[in-house]
């Protein structure tokens, strides 16, 4: 590419441009004059263009290179945590709330990245995390709207499961996906914590996430909890289940819900995925109607968004009603 420039700018600029002066000298001296001037600015222009593509050979080699590397690093197919649906809203149908985004229906099974973080360095950042979190109003109003709806609705939870947490350590070091993980387990912890204190009966804390890597496994492990496969987490709802999953896949929610209405679910209201059904063939094969009996069988209140930020866009807390239980 370099050395194509360079013999382009001196062998077809020379005989061109004398081709034109010969040419515009016929019109007269007053035009021939004003072009020449700019004629020379222009070649003073390649001259200093050309030196600096000489002088800087090799740094421009090695750009077009990582630039072709990259280009060939990027993959048309649909990130796993990054893609969403935008959600149109039905005529006729209002909301004070923003629609947040949503998940795709998952194409491939994602794989854990390399951690780059030591365990210690991701209890530092939850413990950091975590703390801000539960001294913001999020966490306040939570608390009330625990207090409110569990002991009128007579649930009982023995089992708590969190499904698509996400990684605390991300391959491309994106801090807004870190913080999300780390914020949404202190939310399930806290959820936990309140439901244990009200029956003093031990819960058993359950995960789920094809993308944590050794280090995330060891930091869940380290706070005594258990890390399942899937499907084996989905297998395990049951009637007495917390089910959280914040932001999943459509067709991972429907297989949390599909074979029964737990006891809580903490996730992506039905209406927010009915506003996106018709724009999404994809959704087409899904269960709707089981996930609208759900949704029915369900006292819900929306989940107190962690401000300025939207950690817990369009997500419900879904408590089962006790006529259903």
């Amino acid at each position: 590419m370099i050395e194509n420039l360079k013999s382009e700018s001196e062998n077809e600029s020379e005989s061109q441009g004398l081709a034109a002066f010969s040419t515009l000298e016929a019109f007269g001296p007053g035009i021939y004059k004003n072009v020449r001037v700019h004629m020379n600015l222009w070649i003073r222009l390649e001259k200093s263009t050309r030196f600096f593509v000489t002088a800087h050979k090799a740094s421009i080699r090695s750009l077009l290179g990582a630039m072709s590397i990259a280009g060939e690093t990027l993959s048309p197919e649909p990130q796993e945590t990054e893609t969403w649906v935008k959600v149109h809203r039905r005529k006729g149908r209002s909301s004070t709330k923003k629609a947040a985004p949503m998940g795709l229906v998952q194409s491939r099974e994602p794989a854990p990245g390399i951690p780059s973080l030591t365990l210690e360095q991701v209890k530092r950042d939850h413990g950091n995390l975590a703390e801000q979190w539960k001294s913001s109003p999020s966490y306040r109003q939570l608390q009330e709207l625990l207090s409110l709806h569990t002991a009128s609705t007579g649930i009982s939870v023995t089992k708590a499961i969190c499904f698509g947490l996400g990684t605390f350590d991300p391959p491309d070091g994106a801090w807004q996906q870190k913080r999300n993980a780390h914020v949404q387990l202190a939310a399930f912890l806290a959820i936990v914590e309140h439901l244990q204190g009200k029956t003093g009966n031990q819960i058993r804390c359950v995960f789920q996430e094809p993308i944590f890597n050794p280090v995330d496994k060891a930091f869940i492990a380290s706070l005594g909890h258990e890390i399942v496969e899937s499907p084996v987490g989905f297998q395990l709802v049951d009637p007495e289940t917390l089910a959280f999953g914040v932001h999943l896949y459509i067709d991972v929610y429907s297989q949390v819900i599909a074979t029964c209405t737990p006891a809580m679910l903490v996730g992506t209201s039905y209406e927010t995925w009915e506003d996106s059904r018709e724009s999404q063939m994809s959704t087409q094969h899904l269960d709707w109607t089981r996930m609208k009996d759900m949704d029915q069988a369900c006292v819900k209140a929306q989940f107190p968004d962690n401000l300025p930020d939207r950690t817990f866009s369009s997500t419900t807390i879904h408590w089962r009603r006790k006529e259903q239980s």
